[in-house]
């Protein structure tokens, strides 16, 4: 009953996850809401079998790894208190949102049910971007960039961009209808408009990676026909209107900044990189301890899981993580991640069937475009963000993902042995 109940849960789950950083329903869908929901989600994964399983699994060992260290982290932390209830909730999220997606992958009929995780989840991104207004930006003369209902641009265009792969393979989908893919087409066509409207770079670029990994794994002459398409495209574009390039670097590159690259940088996460990397030095092999900001008022900490009041703004989640619990903590982080693209490079080599390929290479591509992402947004030191909570689950729904496609194929080359031993005898 329990592993059932996870099949409509952990799609709405998600939904719901991404939701509370938002202003679309504050009452319902908020910061303690949001723990209960995890805890639940992770309390089905845990007590189902499949959801035990995943422990004994290479990824699980890492990310355990990584989470023992967080906690024995508090042992030396500046703030002990702080260090313990952050690893605590990490634990908890990590652990329990991978699960929670790999019990749910592993229940699904078919392999591109993957994207069914993103029905509610598109659904809800779309309509805080609809029922939303600008918000402040960075430009000096004033302008600002479209947050939605969010009120931070750079969320809604994470939003929008977690939002693309999985319509982007509704489109492609040739068993859709007509009226489906009229539909998907333009759900796509909205989800690339407030991207752009959003100005988040760090968004593009994982919208860039997912169409890239599809991009690798197509044919020849897909490829071809992409590349061909799109260099005809930009110089008709240049031929037809000069300027036009020069207006998409100045609004999207330097944000209506009217900064050199460099000064731009500067102005948005220049700061934030400047100081992780002074905490960083300081991290040293252990770091300072989980969740602490080297130099950062205590006093500001009230106790108990928010550190709201306490702490900087991170920029990049590597020097984070090292400021934090250290280069250790780097490392086991590392080698989750390769462990995780070895899976996907494995799971790809055995898959059987261009669709299966496909489906890789565009899922893949978006868990690589999350991994670029968290380098301009340290929100994977966050574990209450709803980037975090997102990027576990979908790991999880991968892994299983990939895990399938390895046994199907071995199952496959079984089989096909065991015909072959029955023709010779």
């Amino acid at each position: 009953m329990r592993t059932r109940l996870i099949d409509w849960y952990f799609p709405l789950l998600v939904a719901a996850l991404v939701l509370c950083g938002t202003n679309l329903a504050p009452a319902i869908l908020n910061g303690t809401t949001r723990w209960l929901l995890v805890l639940s989600g992770a309390a089905i994964a845990v007590t189902s079998v499949a959801g035990r399983r995943v422990w004994r699994s290479g990824a699980f060992m890492w990310m355990a790894a990584y989470l023992l260290l967080c906690l024995a982290s508090a042992a030396w932390s500046e703030m002990p208190t702080l260090s313990l209830y952050k690893a605590l909730a990490a634990c908890l999220v990590m652990a329990g949102m991978f699960s929670c997606g790999y019990v749910w992958m592993q229940r699904r009929a078919q392999l591109s049910d993957l994207w069914k995780l993103f029905y509610w989840l598109v659904i809800a991104s779309l309509l805080v971007a609809v029922l939303g207004r600008s918000g402040e930006g960075l430009s000096a003369a004033g302008g600002g960039y479209y947050a939605g209902l969010t009120g931070n641009s750079n969320y809604l265009g994470w939003m929008m961009s977690v939002s693309v792969a999985p319509l982007l393979w509704r489109v492609l989908d040739r068993h859709a209808s007509t009226r489906q893919k009229f539909i998907y087409v333009v759900l796509l066509v909205m989800a690339a408009y407030y991207l752009l409207q959003s100005q988040s770079r760090g968004s593009m670029l994982v919208v860039l990676c997912s169409c890239f990994g599809l991009l690798v794994v197509s044919g020849a002459s897909k490829k071809l026909l992409a590349l061909g398409g799109g260099t005809l495209l930009l110089l008709v574009t240049l031929l037809a209107a000069p300027g036009f390039g020069g207006e998409l670097y100045a609004k999207y590159v330097l944000k209506d900044t009217g900064l050199s690259m460099s000064a731009a940088f500067e102005k948005s996460r220049g700061a934030p990189t400047e100081e992780s990397f002074a905490g960083a030095k300081q991290g040293g092999f252990l770091g300072a301890g989980y969740g602490v900001s080297v130099g950062a008022d205590p006093s500001g900490y009230r106790g108990g899981l928010s550190a709201v009041g306490y702490g900087r703004e991170k920029g990049n989640s590597a020097l984070a993580i090292i400021e934090e619990i250290g280069l250790i903590g780097l490392v086991l982080v590392l080698l989750l991640l390769l462990h995780i693209f070895g899976m996907a490079l494995k799971a790809y080599r055995m898959s059987y069937g261009r669709e299966v390929r496909a489906l890789i290479g565009l899922s893949t591509g978006l868990w690589f475009g999350l991994v670029v992402h968290f380098n301009f947004e340290a929100w994977l030191v966050a574990p209450g963000s709803a980037e975090s909570l997102f990027f576990w689950g979908y790991i999880g729904a991968l892994y299983a993902m990939y895990r399938r496609v390895i046994y199907e194929a071995r199952a496959r080359q079984r089989q096909s042995l065991l015909v072959g031993g029955a023709i010779f005898e």
